[in-house]
């Protein structure tokens, strides 16, 4: 038995949801019911979103003449969920509609007595043993759900809805018997459990049941003579601590099983279509869950929500969520909740606003996530960057400290600052004073993320990283710190060299900075200013520069040792890029630019360097070090690449005649290069 059940055996109610009603009474939101089934009953939910009565008098079901149409409330949370069965047996012609508001509607026909199969109910708090079954039926029939579910069969193993301690679960439907017989059914459950069938007690045990052994439970178990034909089936389990287990079977031929799923019935689940109102704007949205992720003790569950109406001219929406996070101008939008621990419920609001931002009217729900959807894990590359891109998409203003930090760790996995971006100037600007290696890393992101179009900002943030650590530690996060300040700054200086045009203020920055860092860390720093004298054209003095960053390094290895280093870093660099995990990428081209400085006259740091730019889309960047490279090194034995590579960056730029000129120089200088021919 699974703790989590599998997608592939249950549906949750809710994965079809709506919020309003309208029609017949001015003020109520109408939709229709999404279905050509006619003769059966069938299972209809959706969210009130605020708009409606907190009985659930207002509620009406319609057929195409205005007729009412029977039905039972299985649920109702004025804040949440309904839940409904539809009578559609003897129902007039289609289609038919949902009708709802504040007002008690006269053409409500409820039928408490109408089935609905098979449906879960879960309640929490339950603490004191079931020591009055009918008082506990009765609370039940009168108390909200924490969720409500369609399953396939009694066979359970924990709360879809919250904690697995101290909760209630409620099982009611029906069951078709093929055959008239006796047959003897058990219940397996901790901590108590009641079977009713048709009404009358079949099953009550007060205890666990823990044995697993099939003569054993034959002999606990109940026999109960059953006609053919269809039979309500009520089974109510109760749970207080330790192990969870819910399931109903029967003994055949001395094997205790499962009761199979063929006896159940099963009423199908309607969507419902696009709504209307009379008196105004239909404002309401239906939810979906879409599935669960794990990754660092917090668990996300992505939800899909839709407007049921779009929203009219002149008009957007905006959605806010009870995390902080904020969306706006889409009808239709993805939302990520993070929660650590047990599933919380997640508040949603959804605002109709007019073009000056005013509010014109707004629908809210609370939602609670369910179990029953597998949890991926961040391993999942497709999945998890799904969830990167979603989280990408909304706001963080006002969103809790906690949240903003597992938000961001989860958006960080696929490597692309973009994806983080939001995330982290939220968090930065609300939280960012302090938070030690966290806090800098996530400036190293965002500044990567600005660099090319907010060149100044990004500056600044490598700067405030470049400052953060630069003692003489040697624990491996001290390293990691010293290694990530020492990045920072060579950051910093690139962007002074290639993007800000400070490029003479280098070498006073240099000598500034390198204090107290490893020889790793001034190596690179120093071969800054080689890429000064690269810059302006001066090829002598780059070499003379990049060779005292060399001797700054203290590479004394002896040359073989050193050509294997370097070509570590080179497959490093490459297979890095193939996997496009960029920010992995440049901090592997710094550690090999402070290991070999010479190595920026070399060709393959360079040309590696470029590439990494044009990945990240920064044409102009990328485009500086290949007009560097063939200016100093016009024959260099890389220079094929160099020209056909610059010549895209000319292409992006916007510059088609100089893109032109590089590409006949290079089919007349190097006719039969792949470069070429390709």
């Amino acid at each position: 038995m699974q703790r989590r059940a599998r997608r592939a055996w249950c549906w949750v109610l809710g994965l079809t949801v709506a919020v309003s009603g309208a029609a017949v009474e001015a003020g109520a939101i109408v939709r229709p019911l999404s279905t050509k089934v006619t003769g059966r009953i069938v299972i209809v939910q959706f969210y009130g979103g605020g708009q409606i009565d907190k009985a659930g008098r207002g509620i009406a079901i319609v057929d195409a003449g205005g007729e009412s149409v029977p039905f039972r409330i299985v649920s109702h949370d004025a804040a949440g969920r309904t839940s409904l069965a539809v009578d559609l047996r003897a129902a007039g012609a289609g289609p038919f509609r949902l009708r709802y508001g504040t007002d008690p509607d006269p053409q409500a026909n409820v039928d408490a007595s109408l089935p609905a199969s098979l449906v879960l109910r879960t309640f929490g708090g339950a603490r004191a043993p079931m020591r009055n079954p009918s008082a506990m039926l009765r609370h039940l029939d009168r108390a909200k759900p924490l969720g409500t579910a369609l399953i396939p069969n009694v066979y359970l193993a924990h709360n879809p809805f919250g904690a697995d301690h101290h909760f209630v679960t409620d099982v009611q439907g029906l069951i078709r018997v093929s055959d008239a017989g006796t047959y003897r059914l058990f219940s397996f459950h901790d901590d108590a459990a009641l079977v009713l069938i048709d009404g009358k007690v079949v099953i009550q045990q007060l205890a666990a049941s823990g044995s697993r052994d099939s003569a054993a439970i034959e002999r606990t178990s109940t026999a109960v003579s059953l006609s053919a034909g269809e039979h309500a089936l009520r089974y109510v389990h109760l749970q207080r601590e330790g192990a969870t287990a819910a399931v109903l079977g029967i003994v055949r031929d001395g094997r205790a099983v499962p009761l199979p799923r063929s006896w159940y019935v099963h009423h199908a689940p309607v969507r419902l279509g696009p709504a209307r109102r009379d008196d105004g704007p239909a404002i309401g949205f239906d939810v979906e869950q879409m599935d669960r992720l794990a990754h660092g003790g917090w668990i996300y569950t992505r939800f899909r929500l839709r407007a049921i109406a779009p929203a009219p001219a002149g008009a957007q929406y905006r959605w806010r969520f009870g995390d902080g996070v904020t969306r706006a101008g889409k009808a239709e939008v993805v939302h990520v909740a993070a929660g650590a621990g047990e599933d919380q419920p997640v508040a949603m609001r959804l605002e109709l606003v007019d073009s000056a931002g005013v509010a014109q009217g707004n629908a809210t729900a609370v939602v609670r996530p369910s179990m029953f959807a597998d949890i991926e894990s961040s391993d999942r590359v497709a999945v998890r960057d799904e969830y990167a891109h979603a989280i990408s998409e909304a706001r963080y203003d006002d969103g809790k400290r906690e949240a903003l930090a597992a938000y961001y760790q989860l958006a960080a996995l696929p490597e692309r600052p973009v994806l983080t971006a939001p995330v982290a100037e939220a968090y930065l600007g609300r939280f960012g004073r302090k938070g030690g290696l966290f806090v800098a890393s996530m400036k190293m992101g965002l500044a990567a993320h600005l660099a090319r179009d907010d060149p100044g900002r990004a500056a600044e943030l490598y700067g405030e990283v470049a400052r953060f650590a630069t003692g003489t530690a040697r624990d491996e996060t001290a390293q990691r710190a010293r290694w990530m300040a020492d990045r920072a700054a060579a950051e910093q200086l690139d962007l002074m060299i290639f993007r800000l045009g400070r490029a003479e203020q280098v070498p006073r920055k240099v000598r500034a900075m390198v204090a107290g860092r490893s020889p790793r860390g001034i190596a690179l720093l120093k071969s800054k200013l080689g890429d000064v004298h690269r810059f302006a054209g001066d090829a002598e003095k780059a070499l003379a520069a990049y060779r005292a960053a060399q001797r700054a390094a203290s590479r004394r290895a002896d040359r073989r040792r050193s050509a294997v280093l370097e070509s570590a870093h080179r497959e490093t660099a490459l297979s890095l890029l193939t996997q496009r995990r960029y920010p992995a990428l440049r901090a592997a081209l710094l550690r090999w630019e402070a290991d070999f400085p010479e190595a920026k006259l070399g060709g393959d740091l360079s040309l590696l360097t470029g590439r990494y730019f044009q990945a990240i889309g920064d044409p102009a960047r990328a485009e500086a070090e290949y007009r560097t490279i063939l200016k100093l090194s016009p024959n260099h034995p890389n220079a094929p690449e160099f020209l056909f590579r610059h010549a895209e960056c000319l292409d992006e730029l916007g510059r088609a005649d100089e893109a032109a000129t590089l590409r006949r120089r290079l089919k007349s200088t190097f006719p039969n290069h792949p470069m070429v021919t390709w």
